[in-house]
């Protein structure tokens, strides 16, 4: 979108707040100046390195790279003005700090971050000291050394855009690489390219607007990881923010392809450290002093009178009409609704004050300060609503309660961090424990304490998010951890004891006595097995393209060869008495580069039937399945067809050689007559006759050669044809060898698993026969949960059975003992061992000392 330029009044303002300060200092850093390639290796192994005259990524584990993250400015290479760059170190890894380098009317600086936790960040900045608008074109130019044979998007937003891409390469030993470049809120996403059987990936902003006097910045990432799922976790879960507070405060409120702006709810508001900042919808900026004292808006809860010092700033979607905007309070609540007042005015030093309406506006914001910081800090509890606002509230005022397969739980907001709503699917609850349950919420939302509008009834289905706390308490810690699909639990088995059937028999087993529940490790070694046997079709896969490629290679130049013998021969039939000159030799030559041309596409084309092949045995399924057999078949048909011309080929030869061999006959019979003839008159007739018929034979005999050549053409395309369908036999049998992928066994619903004890080492491997097992996770949340469909449990307070028996149950009696003493004493010695002696503990919990059972209940409560 084309936009207006400054007037000069606002330009003359501009120009004065930024472009007079000189360049941004928070663009630039302070550090130990380098050269060349730098190299830095991560805790997770993986190798990093940026060419310092580039800044591009060169190099990395196993030669992954090949002049990654080549940046591209209007066509121009981005470069170091002095081939050097300066290197920082942070506790947290390293950084590398590039430019200014001038590009179109554009100083731009490049930040590269290695970080010790394994992922690199690289943010490009674009000044604009010009007084007019610049839309450079951004390309940021990838490739990897050995090319990609597959291509995974992330976070497909359905418009063939991704949040980013993983990439594999060829090379076994390269790890994957995974691309993060937009997030899901951008104001200028890229468009990223990149596909199978390339060794190039790109990002690209066809125009990037780039304001008069500002700065626009595009960050990205990259991360290595042997494992698939790995990076496509990683990605799902990526928090832009957590990768990004390390910047300053105004590089990241110029990123326009992330939403960094901090402490905003789906709110981008850019702002400045210098003056309040209002931007107009035409693109222009305008800095100086906002002197409206409150804001009147109407919002889906009713009107609001807000008082101007509690507000951060206004956005307004580019779509929007009207006075409808999203305002961010410095408390972190939003709201969303349409102004009733309709302009703003702002004072403009050296133009006066301007008055605003606020539909000719895209946002404005305040000058960050300590009454209205950059980053607001966590003062919740907060409710996300769909209608895009974030509103404190009085917890204590809403009854929630989580409906689960097995039974309902009351959610206590006290022990809650936060709660994730999805309209008709499963809500999510994480807990401070770090606990994770999921189910669907039920709450009473009629008269909800709001912070803002007082008692209000909420639409129930209209909740987006809760949250209670800032962070769950990542000190404390819990013996045991229970994993039932996507839940995770942490807590206690309120159960003594647990039926356990076996092959061998039914028996109790003490839950504390358990170091952990996992799946039956026979089951577990079938499928390694099965795995294995995958792994081992998949290297016979690959070694099937190898031999098909070599073998096409050794044929093709062996094919070559022989047009290169012929050359002499075709020059002597097709150039006649004529002697064997450079023209001559030049069609022959021309002939057989033409050959060999031809040769050249019909391997490539086998090479990229390989690739195709080889991508399709990485997804199997019964469509790729039909895909092999239907090549296969194919090829099969060409190897009949190109018999059947070689055979035509054959009867024609066939004849024309009898033919020859006629003309043969009768030369040889006029060569008889020519001696005995008498008279010269006849002997010339007889020669003349003799010439003619030579004549005839030597062009049935070039008939007879152009065939053979022909048939040699042939021959060759049917040794490629069938090579080709060989090829596909042989792939078609590998991949039928192939195991499917979905006949895994599933891990999260086989009922049979192994428990293991703690000390002896003994395994029992069967069922638990209880229909439910319930687990405390704190005093007031309890759950019930199907045995069945627990994964993993492990439990690091277990004790060994029967080591400590004897110690435990001679503590027990001491608390009987009349010195107070030796009561405290052994009260404190037991108190320490842990929840493991809770089993001896309930033993002793009806004895007939009346002083042991008050200890013993004391003792229990506080395990």
């Amino acid at each position: 979108m084309k936009r207006r330029k400054f007037s000069i009044a606002v330009l003359a303002c501009l120009l004065t707040a930024q472009v007079g300060l000189g360049d941004p200092k928070w663009l630039t850093a302070t550090g130990t100046s380098v050269s060349s390639r730098q190299s830095y290796s991560d805790s997770k192994g993986f190798q990093w390195d940026v060419n310092c005259y580039n800044g591009c990524l060169a190099r990395g584990t196993s030669h992954v790279f090949s002049d990654a993250a080549d940046l591209h400015v209007n066509g121009s290479s981005f470069n170091s003005s002095s081939g050097r760059g300066t290197r920082v170190t942070h506790t947290d890894g390293v950084e590398f700090v590039f430019g200014p380098t001038t590009k179109s009317n554009l100083k731009v600086y490049r930040r590269v971050k290695f970080f010790k936790s394994g992922l690199c960040r690289i943010v490009d900045s674009y000044y604009n000291a010009s007084g007019s608008e610049q839309t450079p074109r951004i390309e940021v130019r990838s490739s990897t050394n050995y090319g990609m044979q597959n291509v995974t998007k992330v976070g497909d937003d359905g418009k063939k855009n991704p949040t980013g891409v993983v990439l594999e390469s060829y090379d076994d030993d390269c790890p994957l690489v995974l691309l993060l470049a937009r997030g899901k809120q951008t104001e200028q996403p890229p468009m990223i390219s990149a596909s199978s059987n390339s060794s190039s990936y790109h990002l690209r902003w066809a125009k990037l607007t780039v304001p008069a006097g500002d700065v626009v910045s595009v960050v990205y990432f990259f991360r290595q990881d042997n494992s698939q799922d790995d990076l496509q976790k990683f990605a799902t879960t990526f928090d832009v923010r957590k990768w990004t507070k390390d910047l300053p405060a105004e590089l990241r409120n110029s990123v326009v392809n992330f939403d960094l702006h901090i402490g905003s709810f789906h709110v981008s508001i850019p702002r400045s450290t210098l003056a309040d900042r209002v931007e107009l919808v035409t693109g222009n900026t305008i800095y100086g002093t906002i002197r409206n004292k409150s804001y009147k808006i109407k919002t889906p809860l009713g009107p609001l009178t807000l008082d101007a010092s509690k507000v951060i700033g206004l956005a307004r979607a580019k779509d929007a009409k009207g006075n409808i905007g999203t305002i961010l309070l410095a408390d972190g609540q939003v709201v969303t609704g349409s102004m009733l007042e309709k302009t703003m005015t702002i004072e403009v030093p050296g133009a006066g004050i301007l008055t605003i309406p606020f539909e000719k506006m895209r946002s404005f914001g305040y000058v960050i300060s300590k009454v209205r910081p950059e980053e607001v800090k966590f003062q919740g509890p907060y409710m996300g609503l769909r209608s895009g606002m974030r509103i404190r509230f009085a917890p204590e005022s809403m009854a929630l309660k989580l409906k689960r397969s097995t039974g309902e739980v009351n959610l206590p907001p006290k022990v809650i961090t936060k709660i994730t709503c999805t309209p008709d699917a499963e809500t999510t609850v994480l807990f401070s424990n770090r606990s994770v349950i999921a189910g669907k919420l039920h709450c009473d939302a009629k008269a909800v304490k709001t912070d803002l509008w007082g008692p209000r009834a909420l639409d129930a289905g209209g909740i987006v998010s809760i949250s209670y706390a800032e962070s769950v308490d990542r000190k404390t810690t819990l013996p045991l951890r229970i994993q039932c699909g996507k839940e995770i639990i942490y807590g206690e088995i309120v159960a003594e004891s647990l039926k356990f059937a076996t092959p061998y028999g039914e028996c109790k087993i003490a839950p504390m006595n358990i170091t952990n529940i996992g799946p039956d490790p026979a089951m577990l070694r079938s499928v390694a097995s099965a795995e294995s046997h995958q792994v081992a079709q998949k290297s016979q896969l690959k070694r099937a393209v190898e031999l098909s490629l070599q073998k096409a290679s050794q044929l093709h130049s062996t094919h070559l060869q022989t047009e290169r013998n012929i050359q002499p021969y075709w020059v002597k039939v097709n150039a006649g008495t004529l002697p064997a000159t450079d023209a001559n030799y030049k069609k022959c030559k021309d002939r057989c580069d033409a050959a060999q041309k031809a040769l050249d596409t019909e391997l490539n084309k086998l090479r990229s039937n390989a690739t195709a092949l080889w991508a399709m045995g990485e997804k199997a399924n019964s469509r790729k399945m039909s895909g092999f057999k239907n090549y296969a078949a194919m090829w099969s048909e060409k190897v009949k067809k190109s018999q059947i011309q070689i055979n035509d080929i054959d009867q024609k030869l066939a004849t024309e050689e009898t033919k020859l061999a006629k003309l043969k006959k009768d030369l040889d019979a006029e060569q008889a007559k020519i001696k005995p003839a008498k008279g010269a008159k006849s002997k010339k007739a007889l020669t003349k006759a003799h010439t003619d018929l030579k004549a005839s034979y030597d062009a049935q005999e070039k008939i007879i050669q152009d065939l053979k050549l022909q048939k040699a053409g042939y021959a060759h395309a049917m040794r490629l044809v069938k090579l080709s369908s060989d090829f596909y036999d042989r792939m078609l049998a590998a991949y039928t060898a192939m195991p499917d992928k979905t006949a895994k066994v599933n891990l999260k619903t086989r009922p049979t698993v192994a428990v293991k004890f703690a000390g002896t080492g003994t395994v029992l491997v069967g069922h638990f026969v209880d229909p439910t097992v319930s687990v405390k996770i704190t005093d007031d949340v309890v759950l019930s949960l199907n045995p069945a469909t627990i994964t993993i449990m492990t439990n690091s307070a277990a004790l060994p059975v029967g080591v400590v028996n004897d110690s435990v149950k001679k503590l027990i009696s001491q608390l009987g003992s009349g010195n107070y003493v030796d009561r405290k004493e052994a009260f404190e010695a037991l108190k320490k061992m842990g929840p493991g002696i809770k089993p001896i503990l309930l033993e002793h919990k009806n004895s007939p000392d009346a002083e042991v059972r008050m200890r013993v209940e004391e003792l229990l409560k506080g395990l």
